[in-house]
């Protein structure tokens, strides 16, 4: 239940240090947890976890999703598409500019002409 919450705020994370500091934090707990002390990409496949930075860019890719699919009657609808022609001049950590790279990283053949224009 723990790990759960561990994820639960990864897609808000803007610095990829933070994200490698959590994932040394989670390979310290599951080798001390789990009295196994190899190697941690090792043990990360053992237990089925994937890493941090593939769980944020999936984590980024579902709140776009849902970001798009709203109903355009909603406010979240709304500011997205005030958002779209923004997103060429803000600066990289912005979470929206982050969204859309993390799409392109999970799905890059369905959208591989949005993902050349960035």
């Amino acid at each position: 239940m723990s790990f759960h919450f561990f994820l639960l705020y990864l897609r808000y994370l803007s610095d990829a240090s933070q994200v490698q500091t959590l994932q040394a934090s989670l390979n310290r707990s599951l080798s001390t947890t789990l009295h196994v002390y190899g190697h941690p990409t090792a043990l990360l496949a053992e237990t089925g976890i994937p890493p941090l930075y593939i769980t944020q860019n999936m984590q980024l890719a579902q709140l776009r999703f849902r970001l798009l699919s709203s109903p355009p009657a909603t406010i979240q609808h709304f500011l997205w598409q005030l958002w779209q022609p923004l997103l060429k001049i803000v600066p990289f950590y912005i979470l929206e500019t982050r969204m859309q790279t993390a799409v392109c990283h999970v799905d890059t053949v369905t959208l591989l002409p949005l993902c050349l224009k960035m």
